[in-house]
């Protein structure tokens, strides 16, 4: 992988937003803004519809920390048929169809593979077998670090009279949900999140530099999202002879892309619609379009030397509304290689 960085996140308090990638380039896009103005931002989003985006990033990923205070990051599995490896049985007995089942629900819940493991996937040495012989081994070390949750009180803020709002002279109270991530040796600190980058690394380490003091994410006021983040090479045992790509960030593809993709046997997916808003602009509330994208992990036929995805417009530039410029939602996908056998 030439010229590709690994970025660690360490948080410094909990966090509450999900740093999938499209949501990670919308808060690197309102950073340049800060830092540098409106025509550096638009510059930015401009390259975006040529041959040469500024950069490609992946989603943010877990990463633990071993004894050995190793970073371990942790991958999507791709997505390979389960039919292919569990073939339905009509002659097996009620139990043991409820046995397969309850087999499948477990093998769904190993979503990301620790480096090692997703090396193997990717070059063919492994497949969905390895995890249905683990799991019925109760090998526990194949399943994902997932994020520790964490239910914090909040009052709800009259603020007009800068106190808590009382309706039926009562207090409003709501929760949010919190996560944070532990390491397998809970005695070291240091266990977060993770992406990879692509091109102008300069300007992604300026941008996490602000972020780094000011926040990333939602709460931020109430000194969540804070954290630092180191830059490192990074390397995978990418196959050098593949029929496949899977995608370690959200992807929105062309239409092209699409017709190549049609009937080809190395296209499995899970879809997912992504749909939100544009802050508050004069006060106002801009919607944008969902959109359907294929999720991490999903599997494509490889096309050589392409750079797959496309950023769309999600909402229409309307001065009339306050909205002055065209919005996008990032849609690049960046692709790993993958020798399916």
């Amino acid at each position: 992988m030439e010229n590709t960085k690994i970025i660690y996140l360490t948080p410094q308090s909990t966090f509450i937003t999900d740093l999938r990638s499209d949501t990670l380039w919308g808060i690197i896009c309102w950073a340049i803004r800060n830092l540098y103005g409106n025509k550096e931002l638009e510059s930015f989003i401009n390259s975006y519809q040529s041959e040469k985006p500024e950069f490609i990033i992946s989603s943010a990923f877990p990463f633990t920390i071993n004894k050995n205070e190793d970073k371990i990051p942790c991958f999507p599995r791709p997505i390979l048929p389960l039919k292919k490896f569990m073939p339905p049985d009509i002659n097996k007995t009620t139990s043991e169809k409820v046995a397969d089942v309850s087999l499948r629900k477990k093998i769904k819940k190993v979503t990301l593979l620790k480096k090692e493991l997703f090396e193997k996937y990717i070059t063919g040495s492994l497949d969905n077998n390895y995890i249905v012989t683990a799991i019925k081994k109760e090998d526990k070390t194949i399943f994902p670090p997932k994020p520790e949750t964490e239910s914090v009180t909040h009052n709800r803020i009259d603020r007009i009279k800068g106190g808590t709002l009382k309706i039926n002279e009562a207090g409003q109270l709501f929760y949010s949900t919190e996560f944070y991530f532990a390491n397998e040796d809970e005695t070291k600190p240091g266990a977060g999140l993770f992406f990879l980058a692509k091109g102008n690394i300069e300007k992604i380490e300026s941008v996490l530099r602000w972020l780094s003091h000011v926040g990333i994410g939602g709460d931020r006021s109430t000194g969540k999202g804070f954290f630092k983040f180191e830059v490192e090479n990074f390397s995978l045992n990418e196959p050098t002879d593949y029929n496949s790509v899977t995608n370690i960030s959200l992807y929105y593809p062309t239409k092209e892309e699409l017709q190549l993709f049609k009937n080809n046997p190395y296209f499995n997916y899970q879809l997912e619609k992504r749909q939100g808003y544009i802050g508050y602009l004069k006060y106002k509330k801009f919607d944008k379009l969902p959109t359907m994208m294929f999720k991490e992990g999903s599997v494509f036929p490889a096309i050589n030397n392409h750079q797959y995805g496309s950023n769309t417009i999600v909402k229409q530039q309307d001065e009339k509304a306050g909205l002055f410029h065209n919005v996008f939602q990032y849609g690049l996908g960046f692709m790993i290689k993958m020798n399916i056998n």
